[in-house]
């Protein structure tokens, strides 16, 4: 509190100057460290002096709460500035609380240094101490006041630190349309500078990009187009009359990607597996990536066939441009048109009023990815084939075209030849989608890339959970080559996230860290010869490869399989290891 007293230690050279002149008397502030921070008279020339060797009169008002009144201080030496009586001259005191929360924080303190000082205040005393409370509540006023607008002024300077590391422009505006302020992203797009105008226009397009306001921005000569919210706070004559938030339609668009995890950069290093035919998919993949022909992928669920079309994407010439994957089969066929075509304002009964952009115009100079298109009802599928050939949409409620440049990738795990003979998925459409057709083989065709992709999933949530990942026992393969993964790399995956979960830190990967449906698989054409010996014999041994032949290292082996050292060298010796 010491310190609201030196941001206001002007102020009370007045206040107390104020003080002296009504009740005739020298005055001073003391702070609850003992300060002088002001003083009239004798006192005037000796602010910030401490005076805690001889504040009787302070220590009592500190101590008790109350006001002290000491009428003849020069006989008890009991004054609060000297200490030596052949140089006391003052003839009375009086020091009243000042207060700040239930807290004291400082005393203002009347001193008569003759009689006539005294005989003055003596005979108009309860006046007096009541006007000093006064001053002190006064005083207690002030010092809120200045706490007050410091924490605003705090609240201030953090708000524009904030506003200043936002990605997004924020301009204040008053009511004659002139610039506040303006954040450094506003002053960077629009080029303010001290030297520009402060006049500015803004002014809705009417157009709607996700969900925000496109405007027009008129500044300085020149015209920006951006999108963001508007806000009025024009609350009865204040400086500032709106406040507008707003970004670039590009920057947006990429933010949205990013969030939506459209823009994962996935390549062909990134397609694990040694196998002829995961080689014979890379071929065609880097072959036609650049070109603008329709691509369809093929292959059961998991298999990884939207993995594949990112490769596609960012191997090819659009690779800096959007990718946006729409999966078919996860939005409702009652929301579908609205969300791959977007709509004009006010198209139907329950849509936003400023309208929507749909996920088509959204790939604009990129890559459109249908998943699951075998789910796509029939009456969508129409439209789809439409936007194939003309490169074209028209929004819902619109009977505007906008050409578009994207290229179609679509997927599915279906049989759309037989859909076809069903009638649930149309012949054009499939002809359209099927001009480079890819088909992933499953994983049962390729179990020479099981190893391969199980180490590297080990290795990924190894990372994930911290766990290092030292051995895998021989025998763990086995069971991987056996099973027949019908969820294919995703379900693998899953295994080896299941597996690290059950690792302890440091231990071998073996057959117990496998799930349940794993070990209880079986096939006629493999047969797995073990004995509690046989296993008990290549865990110590694949144990005791890791930690050593050493004192030490074998007690650590006897702790990872919890027995005792001297059972650990009986195994030893019964297993001639």
């Amino acid at each position: 509190m010491e310190q609201l007293f030196s941001f206001i230690q002007n102020e009370l050279i007045y206040f107390v100057q104020a003080i002296s002149e009504v009740l005739k008397v020298d005055v001073q502030i003391i702070d609850y460290q003992y300060n002088r921070v002001a003083g009239t008279g004798y006192w005037k020339n000796k602010i910030n002096e401490n005076i805690k060797d001889y504040a009787y009169i302070t220590k009592r008002v500190f101590r008790t709460g109350k006001n002290a009144v000491i009428e003849n201080p020069r006989e008890n030496l009991i004054c609060n500035n000297c200490n030596k009586k052949e140089f006391c001259k003052e003839t009375m005191e009086i020091s009243i609380p000042i207060r700040f929360d239930k807290r004291i924080i400082g005393t203002i303190e009347c001193v008569c240094i003759n009689k006539e000082q005294k005989e003055h205040i003596v005979n108009n005393k309860a006046t007096y101490i009541v006007f000093i409370e006064q001053m002190a509540k006064l005083l207690e006023s002030r010092v809120i006041e200045e706490l007050e607008k410091r924490k605003k002024l705090k609240v201030l300077d953090l708000l524009d630190n904030v506003l200043n590391k936002l990605n997004e422009g924020v301009i204040t505006i008053d009511s004659n349309h002139n610039i506040v302020n303006a954040n450094n992203y506003a002053k960077r797009i629009l080029k303010i500078d001290n030297h520009s105008s402060n006049k500015i226009s803004i002014k809705e397009t009417g157009n709607m990009v996700l969900k925000l306001q496109e405007y027009k921005i008129e500044y300085n000569s020149s015209t920006f187009i951006v999108v963001g919210e508007r806000y009025d706070v024009n609350y009865g004559g204040q400086e500032i009359n709106e406040v507008i938030v707003f970004t670039s339609k590009q920057t947006l668009k990429e933010q949205f990607l990013e969030l939506s995890g459209s823009k994962h950069n996935i390549e062909l290093d990134k397609i694990v597996g040694n196998s002829s035919i995961v080689k014979e998919l890379k071929r065609k993949i880097n072959t036609v990536a650049s070109s603008e022909s329709t691509v369809l992928i093929t292959g059961e669920s998991g298999t990884g066939k939207e993995l594949i079309a990112r490769a596609l994407h960012n191997e090819s010439n659009r690779s800096n441009k959007p990718f946006v994957a729409v999966n078919c089969a996860a939005i409702p066929d009652t929301l579908l048109e609205s969300e791959l075509f977007g709509y004009s304002k006010g198209a139907f009964t329950g849509a936003n009023p400023k309208g929507k952009i749909g996920k088509i115009e959204l790939a604009d100079g990129g890559t459109l990815f249908l998943d699951e298109i075998g789910d796509m009802p029939l009456y969508m599928q129409a439209k789809i084939l439409r936007v194939i050939e003309d490169k074209s949409i028209v929004k819902l409620g619109d009977i505007q075209e906008k050409l578009l440049d994207i290229r179609i990738v679509a997927a599915t795990n279906k049989n759309l030849e037989e859909m076809i003979r069903e009638n649930v998925f149309r012949g054009d459409l499939y002809y359209r989608l099927n001009v480079i057709p890819i088909n992933i083989k499953p994983l049962r065709e390729r179990k020479e890339d099981i190893k391969t992709l199980f180490l590297h999933f080990l290795k990924k949530y190894g990372i994930i959970f911290d766990k290092k990942v030292t051995v895998i026992s021989e025998e763990i393969w086995k069971y991987l080559y056996t099973y027949e993964w019908p969820g294919n790399i995703r379900e693998l995956e899953n295994v080896a996230e299941y597996s690290v979960n059950m690792l302890n830190s440091n231990e071998i990967i073996s057959v117990e860290h496998l799930p349940n449906k794993i070990l209880i698989n079986k096939k006629s054409d493999i047969e797995i010869n073990t004995n509690l010996d046989d296993v008990e014999r290549q865990l110590i041994n694949e144990y005791l490869n890791i930690y050593g032949l050493s004192v030490e290292g074998k007690k650590r082996v006897a702790e990872k399989l919890g027995v005792s050292i001297a059972t650990l060298y009986r195994k030893i010796k019964k297993y001639n290891i």
